[in-house]
This record gives C-alpha cells, sequence and structure tokens, in this order.
C-alpha cells in the first residue's frame, strides 16, 4: 500500500532537498573560505562537515534565510571558531604572565607586523618590541618603565590591540591567521 506523505512531511523534504544542492554548489568557496583562516593543522574539510551537518539540522529555517550563502558562511565561521576553542581548552595551561600569544609569533616574524608596529604611539611600540620582540618578562619591561606588572601587562594588552587595530587599517587583516594572507608582500608596502 502507497501511501502519499503529508503536505508537511513533503515541504520538509523540499527544504532539505534545496539545502543539498545548495551545499554541493559552495562546498569548495567554504573549504577555501576555512583555510584562509584557520592555521594550517586544522583541516577544513572536517570543519565544513561540521559546519554544514549542522546547516542540514536546521533546514527548516532556509525558507525564511534571506541570503542562503551568506548564511552557509556564517555557519562554518561559527563551527571554524568552536574548533578552535576546542583545540585552546585542550592545550595545556601556562604558568606566568610571559606566555607568548599567536599574536606574539606574528609580530616577531611578520615584516608587515614590524612596520605596522612603528606607527604605534611610542609607549605602545617599546613595550610590544621589548616583551614580544626582545623576549623580556613583562615584570622586568615594567621595572624599566617604572610601572607595576599589572599596569604594563594591561599596556601590553591595549598594545596588542591597537596593533591589531592598525593591522586592519593597514591591509585588512583581522587577526593573526588573516596577516599571514595578507596582500603586503606582494605589493612591497611593508618590506623591512
Amino acid at each position: 500500500m502507497h501511501t502519499t506523505p503529508v503536505r508537511g512531511e513533503s515541504a520538509n523534504r523540499l527544504k532539505a532537498d534545496a539545502l543539498r544542492t545548495l551545499i554541493a554548489r559552495q562546498r569548495p568557496r567554504l573549504v577555501a573560505f576555512v583555510r584562509r583562516r584557520a592555521p594550517r593543522d586544522v583541516d577544513a574539510e572536517d570543519v565544513v562537515h561540521a559546519a554544514l551537518q549542522r546547516a542540514l539540522t536546521k533546514h527548516d529555517v532556509l525558507q525564511e534565510v534571506i541570503n542562503p550563502e551568506a548564511w552557509l558562511t556564517r555557519i562554518t565561521q561559527n563551527a571554524l571558531v568552536d574548533e578552535l576553542r576546542r583545540r585552546r581548552s585542550r592545550a595545556p595551561a601556562a604558568e606566568g604572565t610571559e606566555l607568548t600569544t599567536c599574536d606574539d609569533a606574528v609580530v616577531r616574524e611578520c615584516a608587515c607586523v614590524l612596520v605596522q608596529l612603528s606607527q604605534l604611539r611610542p609607549e605602545y611600540a617599546s613595550l610590544l618590541q621589548r616583551v614580544v620582540v626582545g623576549g623580556v618578562s613583562v615584570a622586568e619591561a615594567a621595572a624599566e618603565r617604572g610601572l607595576t606588572a599589572n599596569a604594563a601587562s594591561v599596556r601590553l594588552h591595549r598594545a596588542r590591540a591597537a596593533l591589531r587595530e592598525q593591522l586592519r587599517r593597514h591591509c585588512g587583516a583581522s587577526s593573526w591567521r588573516s596577516c599571514i594572507d595578507c596582500e603586503c608582500a606582494e605589493r612591497a608596502c611593508c618590506d623591512a
């Protein structure tokens, strides 16, 4: 005996089919999107797969979405952020205030960052140079400047934020990952 699906089931199936078609078209773009933003050790295919699984569970809202491509991109971006948070939470805890962050690694290695560092307020630039590039502890840099370690930590935090903003204005880099992919090398605007 053949039964005709209920109208709601049929509509749901059509939405799921439409989403699968959209996913098939958008998958290569989403993988490239993740590869541009993620560290090299993150498997972009896995992140996109997790994102698309999430999208499929929410296929019932697809009809309400104004821009389905942007919706998929947002879900993929959220999946990447979740993956990076999972990795960060699994990383061993470091002791003290002298730990280096991903931003610090880029400051030491990227000519673009070093050039833009010189554009900051002198107290920010010198503190970043001393702690990040020079490898001096925050406590030692604080003592050199007549500051408490706490005040130096706050100033270092503000200096990093100012450097991120300077990079965003100069070359569109909004994080250490996107800084690696910026076009300053091709433009030769930040040759050190």
